[in-house]
């Protein structure tokens, strides 16, 4: 592990690397580059089999003046969210905010992010974000919400993506209550993190600039790559994420967005009609199948979900394909 400089950190910034040999070095300058001072920037390449861990080595030894802190460290490959316990562990930083290798920051990501943590006495800062695609960069504006559990609501309704990069947290709220990211799933982790780390928050706050440009560009999507592994990980992160809800002082406030949630991943199973999922996955979470007539989802998809509920999944997919299919042709 090579520490290159040190400094009592005002914020950690945590990059989880792997075979990102085309575009970590865009994301480090950009964090070099970055007007605020007072941070540190934990790298750890998690067993690359490209040439990133070289490139990294030669980047960072050439760099003679830096403003923060640089961590460098390169082990086996344990998985990112390992990588981002690991960073966590690691990081001295007051907040603590993570950043995904192929995505890069404007000059004032952190300085706009802290200060309005400060101002605000903030224990979790959210900011806009845009995302860049082949041809063309749409920004995304967060929805401003005044409690820890409106956004929880906001999260579990979709209105809010549980990205960990948007959100800068105090490192207090993190590691005194053990939050972790699981690394026993492949999906949803940052979800899960984010919303256990809203049930024990007291303060939010928004910067309305987007600040991070979410890389889009030759992205693998799970939606297109859904099989029963991922799918099973998808339940099991669901699960984790609706227990710690219910064992917070929150649970029964929010017993009806959780019930919601997981009619959403079902119909979510159904809609992804080109993979070959086990059938016992499009039946998933059939203990709320009694909210189904009073939950929040939109009319169109709770039709969908009582067909399959009546006649069966298959037919519940047959009428979902021809529904995209007829949406395609008439747009």
């Amino acid at each position: 592990m090579n520490q290159l400089k040190t400094s009592q950190p005002a914020i950690s910034v945590i990059v989880p690397v792997y075979n990102a040999e085309s575009s970590i070095i865009r994301s480090i300058d950009s964090l070099l580059a970055q007007t605020f001072q007072n941070f540190e920037v934990i790298i750890i390449d998690d067993g690359s089999t490209d040439s990133t861990k070289l490139i990294l080595e030669n980047h960072l030894s050439s760099i003679i003046d830096h403003k923060c802190d640089i961590i460098f460290k390169s082990r086996e490959n344990k998985g990112v969210a390992a990588t981002r316990n690991e960073g966590v562990e690691l990081a001295k930083g007051l907040f603590i905010i993570h950043m995904d290798s192929d995505d890069w920051v404007e000059k004032n990501f952190l300085s706009s992010l802290y200060d309005s943590a400060i101002s605000q006495k903030a224990d979790i800062v959210i900011s806009d974000y845009t995302l860049v695609f082949d041809n063309e960069k749409k920004r995304i504006k967060v929805p401003m919400v005044s409690t820890p559990v409106e956004l929880i609501r906001y999260l579990l309704q979709g209105k809010i993506h549980g990205f960990s990069w948007n959100k800068l947290i105090r490192s207090e709220i993190i590691k005194s209550n053990n939050i972790v990211f699981n690394d026993n799933v492949q999906y949803l982790e940052d979800l899960v993190y984010v919303i256990r780390v809203a049930l024990v928050s007291n303060r939010l706050s928004f910067v309305n600039e987007s600040l991070i440009y979410y890389n889009q560009v030759n992205e693998s999507s799970i939606t297109s790559k859904l099989d029963d592994d991922k799918a099973q990980s998808i339940i099991e992160s669901v699960k984790d994420l609706c227990r710690h809800v219910q064992l917070s002082s929150f649970g029964r406030v929010l017993l009806p967005e959780t019930e919601n949630y997981k009619l959403l991943r079902r119909y979510f199973f159904l809609s992804k009609y080109d993979s070959k999922l086990s059938s016992e996955f499009y039946r998933c979470f059939s203990e709320v199948d009694g909210s189904l007539f009073s939950c929040n989802l939109s009319l169109n998809k709770k039709i969908f979900l009582l067909i399959n509920k009546i006649c069966g999944y298959k037919f519940t997919i047959l009428l979902i394909r021809m529904k995209d299919r007829a949406i395609r042709i008439f747009r």
